[in-house]
């Protein structure tokens, strides 16, 4: 995860039993719902909800869902 903006991704261990909310908890600055949240699962996509335990190998992609202007 990167909050740069550079767009690079780099892994972050979680912990067994980490959920969805949990983890971006920790990473987000701000609301849940102002981001769109993808999960990649063995190349299919999965429902993104703040229950689902992150398993091995999971993609999690976050972007705002407005981009103000300065």
């Amino acid at each position: 995860m990167t909050n740069s903006g550079d767009g690079i991704p780099s892994r972050i261990p979680v912990a067994d039993d980490t959920t969805l909310g949990k983890f971006l908890g920790v990473f987000l600055d701000g609301d849940p719902e102002d981001f769109t949240v993808r999960i990649r699962c063995n190349g299919t996509s999965v429902e993104a909800h703040d229950d689902y335990v992150l398993q091995h190998d999971d993609r999690v992609s976050v972007a705002p869902r407005k981009v103000e202007g300065e």
